[in-house]
């Protein structure tokens, strides 16, 4: 027998809408429902729902999270969320949650278990999921467990002044005040999509500044692919969202951060189909310190310049995309480190757009190695392109202008 579920968003400036949005869409591809997004009214259904298929689906795609390594990155949470889930709760929300609390939480430990409770009776897991989610109200009152929210769920974010957990600018934005946000409440079900919306998302991380990047399927690819293309495509396990990851951890493992970086900002522009979320995730707490298209500066300056230059512009793109991938896929570092750099340091000052020209037309088509030049691809016309579009981007931003 088939089900429904219907799940209920937070509004959309909030981060947990994000990481919820990531889980749901993922467990869709896993589990061969029917999905229906309405993302623009903040809600989320499932059709065609058969309960034990749902069960090994969701089960599938944990071990494939926390196991094969398929997705995102471990994360550690601030000490505020240890205490938060630390406190005692009954039934099947204790044996979930506590077993994996003690001075710090342990994220695939809670995923793990909430799959295992899930897989033991699906019909009733489900119909607890979607009574739980079915109504958003200053957070999720009918989610078992009436957690304090999670400081990694509505991290602060900084703009002139502190909008607790919430991204300004970010479609039908209301600023929460600072009391409404700390009585906020989310339980087992909203806990476990949001940890898994966050174990999925984050795609790089650097200890020493704490600082991490989210890298999250946009609205619109969710919309299309869930009406057209089918889920499958975009985030089942070879989907173009799990493809672009698995890179992501190829390029952290040979390149340089700002390698990865730079084809993080390319993804955003060129496909559309990820938003990027810059966090300082701390210790104690996380701030959101950039979002969208304000995210990796100064690169999505320069990528929208080279978008404005027409045709060559966007065949310099797919180029520059092409040539990450290309040249450590042949475990050619020494081409990318540099001509990457290059076009990071003309962009900051540190060399002259005129130098950093010579050394990409160098590293690629100036020179007598055929093979090299295979490998790069790029021609006098695109790194004639990149140049110009350098100039643009530092005579927008000399002028104050943004992304």
């Amino acid at each position: 027998v088939s089900m429904r579920v219907r799940i209920q968003l937070p509004p959309h400036n909030y981060f947990l809408y994000h990481l919820m949005k990531t889980s749901i869409c993922v467990i869709a591809a896993y589990t061969n429902v029917t999905p229906e997004f309405k993302l623009r009214e903040g809600w989320v259904r499932f059709r065609n729902v058969v309960p034990r298929v749902f069960a090994l689906g969701l089960k599938e795609l944990i071990d494939d999270v926390v196991r094969n390594n398929q997705f995102g990155l471990p994360v550690r949470l601030p000490t505020g969320d240890a205490r938060r889930l630390r406190s005692r709760r009954s039934g099947y929300v204790s044996k979930i949650v506590s077993p994996c609390v003690r001075r710090e939480v342990d994220v695939d430990c809670i995923l793990n278990n909430y799959v295992d409770w899930f897989i033991k009776d699906p019909t009733k897991s489900l119909n607890e999921l979607s009574s739980a989610l079915s109504v958003f109200r200053n957070g999720y009152p009918k989610d078992p467990g009436t957690y304090s929210v999670l400081g990694s769920f509505l991290p602060e974010f900084v703009e002139g002044l502190r909008v607790f957990g919430a991204t300004e600018g970010v479609r039908g934005s209301v600023k929460p005040d600072a009391a409404l946000f700390r009585n906020m409440k989310v339980g087992v079900h909203s806990i476990f999509l949001g940890l898994l919306g966050l174990r999925i998302s984050r795609v790089f991380f650097e200890a020493q500044r704490t600082y991490a990047v989210h890298l999250i399927p946009s609205d619109e690819a969710i919309e299309l692919y869930a009406r057209e293309l089918g889920l499958n495509a975009l985030a089942g396990r070879d989907g173009r969202y799990s493809r672009i990851i698995k890179n992501l951890k190829r390029l952290r493992a040979l390149t340089s951060d700002i390698v990865t970086l730079t084809y993080i900002a390319l993804m955003q522009h060129t496909v559309g189909e990820v938003e990027v979320f810059e966090l300082i995730a701390g210790v104690n707490r996380w701030e959101i310190i950039n979002y969208g298209v304000r995210a990796l500066h100064p690169l999505p300056s320069f990528i929208d310049e080279l978008r404005n230059l027409g045709k060559r512009g966007e065949v310099a793109l797919r180029k520059l995309q092409s040539l990450i991938i290309n040249t450590l896929n042949n475990e050619r570092t020494e081409i990318v480190e540099p001509v990457i750099r290059s076009i990071y340091q003309g962009l900051n000052g540190v060399m002259s757009v005129g130098e950093a020209c010579y050394v990409i037309s160098r590293l690629t088509y100036a020179n007598g190695d055929e093979e090299r030049q295979k490998l790069t691809g790029l021609t006098p016309i695109d790194v004639n392109t990149i140049c110009e579009a350098m100039e643009r981007t530092l005579r927008r931003l000399s002028h104050g202008g943004t992304s």
